[in-house]
């Protein structure tokens, strides 16, 4: 503890109160966010290399960054050569693997200074199994009858629970999150497994972190309606992706998909962006869960619906493979599905460009020329129309526009966003757009 306290001395702390919980980051508000995994994102696997690379990444038109846990990791029970990122065994300083404490704030500072904000990801619900504080403190983690260490989820044989109910912990755990966000400035926090970590335990320490920086991000890894109610700004949509893949393996339509999505936006407060994706570091790379054929329809529905669209390293490119966790596998850069990565770039810069996209009101299009097979919605931002369409099928399909969006212009007055610029269309008479099979088309109004 005394540790901990001469870190917290180099912090200066601001004291201020808050009335309420304050909505979401305007950083954030509908704009995508990129998940790093250190180890794998340069073929150093460390905090120098990777920013060596964000030259690339803010090529790409990425603003906000995520970082998997960059703590030291345990060796009791590790899980492959290098373990897994999710057993951190000291929360107070950077893993050795990827560089000191000066190599994280370089890279800190270097993003902020090319105008991209740092997230870190902090695991609250357990440790390490050998974690620098347990012969000081046992009494900080949980134990089975027989008094030995013990977890909730047993396949995690690498990680031991936290016990909740002793004070003393908490407050460990919370002063170790004012260091990070104050000490190193960073700009907040994905909580890994939250919903496993007591809802009391959330809203004290949320509250204490955003009296200190509030314009800080928390981002839940987690699904529910409770969550705004904790102070968290964002979620996963887990209901999604799995449908995504459901309808992409033919068994749902795109029905099913439209009324899952207009229950949620109905049930939630429009200041809450939930975090939608089509892979992340536990799931399938998009190109082997969709197709690469198929993919294109999923990219322009995931950055045309509200919320926060992820990437995960890697994916920009098209990438088949995913690194291990608990190994050093590098991303291969120079493999690129140029095809893919351009689709990615131009919706990231009109995700950037478009409030409409960003934060406008969702609408369906009815469209009777397709019921199953795809979506057609508006989102609108002040004066401000998007129209995103979208064919989950194997025809063409003929999408008819409605004559009047809903901000009072005209559809004759959409163009069609074609690769960064928006393009002129001769509509003759008629507001009537083709999708190919797999695709989707993004169709811009402003007075």
């Amino acid at each position: 503890m005394k540790r901990l306290a001469r870190h917290l001395l180099t912090i200066a702390i601001s004291l201020f109160a808050i009335v309420a919980f304050a909505n979401t980051p305007e950083w954030i508000r509908g704009y995508p966010l990129y998940e790093v995994y250190i180890r794998s994102a340069s073929p150093s696997g460390d905090f120098q290399g990777f920013q060596e690379r964000l030259g690339s990444i803010r090529e790409l038109g990425i603003q906000n960054l995520w970082l998997m846990p960059i703590f030291p990791l345990g060796i009791e029970g590790r899980k492959g050569t290098y373990g897994s990122p999710y057993a951190v065994r000291d929360y107070l300083i950077p893993n050795p693997e990827f560089g000191d404490s000066l190599a994280f704030r370089s890279l800190v500072a270097k993003s902020h200074g090319m105008q991209m904000r740092v997230i870190l990801d902090w695991v609250a619900n357990h440790s390490a199994n050998d974690h620098i504080l347990m012969k000081e403190h046992p009494d900080w983690w949980m134990k089975d009858a027989n008094g030995n260490f013990t977890r909730e989820v047993a396949d995690w044989s690498d990680i031991s629970d936290f016990n909740f109910a002793v004070p003393a912990m908490r407050q460990y755990m919370t002063d170790a999150l004012h260091l990070w966000l104050i000490g190193y400035n960073v700009d907040g926090f994905r909580f890994d497994v939250a919903g496993m970590v007591p809802a009391d335990y959330w809203k004290s320490a949320l509250s204490s972190l955003r009296k200190e920086k509030p314009g800080a991000l928390f981002l839940a890894e987690a699904y529910g309606d409770e969550y705004s109610s904790l102070g968290f700004h964002s979620m996963y949509d887990w209901p999604l992706y799995h449908s995504l893949k459901a309808n992409v393996q033919g068994k749902i339509g795109a029905d099913s998909l439209r009324s899952y999505l207009t229950a949620f936006e109905l049930r939630t407060d429009s200041s809450f962006f939930v975090m939608r994706f089509l892979e992340n570091h536990d799931e399938q790379r998009a190109v082997e869960a969709f197709g690469k054929e198929k993919l294109p329809a999923y990219i322009g529905l995931i950055f045309g619906l509200p919320g926060v669209p992820l990437l995960y390293n890697g994916q920009e490119i098209g990438a088949t493979y995913k690194p291990s966790l608990f190994e050093k596998e590098p991303i291969d850069w120079n493999q690129v599905n140029i095809v893919l990565y351009t689709q990615y770039k131009n919706w990231i810069h009109w995700r950037n460009s478009l409030p409409s996209l960003r934060t406008g009101k969702l609408q369906w299009i009815e469209t009777p020329e397709f019921v199953n097979e795809g979506l057609a919605f508006t989102r609108t931002e002040g004066n401000e129309t998007s129209v995103v369409v979208t064919n989950l099928s194997d025809k063409a399909i003929d999408v008819t526009i409605p004559k009047t969006l809903p901000n009072g212009l005209t559809a004759t007055k959409l163009r069609e966003a074609i690769g960064m610029q928006l393009v002129d269309l001769d509509w003759k008479g008629t507001v009537t757009i083709r999708l190919q099979p797999w695709s989707a088309r993004l169709l811009v109004a402003k007075p």
